[in-house]
């Protein structure tokens, strides 16, 4: 299917929820440019909120799509509280929303017969990624339980780029959209690490928005385009 009959095949509530998803991404990261740290933590959770609706009504027979979003949204409700317990359970609900989208990768490359090496590819990345955090966080960490979390946080983070890279080289379609939003994953939570643990910058939570927002954005758009597009 050529990119215009996808854009075709599209419903107007597809076309109303991103529309309403760009919207509200934009003026977060207004809001985040100024500074105006009060409106940006009460506008933030509507642009998850958008785009899991767009998902939802492109796809609502893959559930883990937009409740992988959802929980992005409830992840950025609870960090916006200002109390390290909230936090705490919202870094839970942003690794279940990783969670999900890597097993709808997953199910990609079972639907496609994927070879059993290309799930050994991820893995192996996983317990590398697990093995080489481990260590550094125990200076950031105040006790073993915090070291093995963001561990397992950042190494879960990590391994969904090449599950997005293996899954683009066993279905193609639209899967490199999802390659490229892995990657903002992967500087956003870098640049929260940075400015978390070692030093804040001037207007830091600008480029957290705008890396984050385009990576989710950009990998629910290829689950949905490629969906669409293979008739997964």
């Amino acid at each position: 299917m050529n990119f215009a009959d996808l854009l075709s095949s599209l419903s107007i509530g597809s076309y109303i929820s991103f529309g309403i998803f760009v919207i509200c991404a934009i003026i977060q990261l207004v809001f985040a440019f100024l500074e105006k740290e009060k409106y940006r933590r009460i506008e933030k959770p509507f642009c998850l909120l958008s785009l899991a609706v767009f998902a939802l009504v492109c796809l609502p027979n893959k559930p883990l799509i937009y409740v992988g979003a959802i929980f992005g949204m409830i992840g950025d409700i609870l960090v916006i509280i200002k109390d390290k317990k909230y936090f705490s359970w919202g870094v839970l609900s942003f690794f279940f929303g990783h969670i999900c989208y890597i097993v709808q990768l997953i199910l990609f490359m079972v639907n496609k017969n994927a070879d059993l090496y290309f799930y050994f590819i991820p893995a192996i990345c996983f317990v590398i990624f697990y093995i080489a955090l481990f260590f550094p966080f125990k200076k950031f960490a105040k006790h073993i339980p915090e070291q093995l979390g963001m561990a397992l946080y950042y190494a879960t983070l990590f391994t969904l780029l090449p599950f997005t890279i293996v899954s683009f080289i066993n279905i193609g379609s639209y899967m490199f959209l999802g390659i490229i939003g892995a990657s903002f994953f992967v500087i956003s939570d870098l640049i929260i690490l940075y400015t978390k643990y070692i030093k804040k910058f001037k207007r830091y939570d600008f480029y957290i928005m705008l890396t984050y927002l385009i990576a989710q954005a950009l990998i629910i758009v290829s689950f949905v385009f490629t969906i669409i597009d293979l008739g997964l």
